[in-house]
């Protein structure tokens, strides 16, 4: 069931939503719906509980890229400080 929603956004904004959803064949309802729908989506794993934009980002690198990541910050350290 659709229930109607009013939300007061900077016309700006109203102007790029509207855009935006026409060059992809949706309306601005359906991408706040799906928007939403992701804050609003439970699951286990943490990274998803993340803005999708920070969830995408939180597997960007891991620790075997790095290496010992101790070792780098008392490096930096030595070299900031010496």
């Amino acid at each position: 069931m659709n229930t109607k929603l009013t939300l007061a956004l900077d016309s700006r904004i109203i102007e790029t939503a509207k855009r935006y959803a026409a060059a992809h064949h949706t309306s601005v309802s359906q991408l706040v719906e799906g928007y939403f729908s992701l804050l609003t989506k439970q699951t286990d794993n943490p990274a998803n509980k993340l803005p999708p934009i920070t969830a995408s980002l939180s597997n960007m690198v891991n620790e075997s890229s790095v290496g010992d990541h101790k070792q780098l910050v008392q490096e930096a350290l030595v070299k900031k400080y010496l």
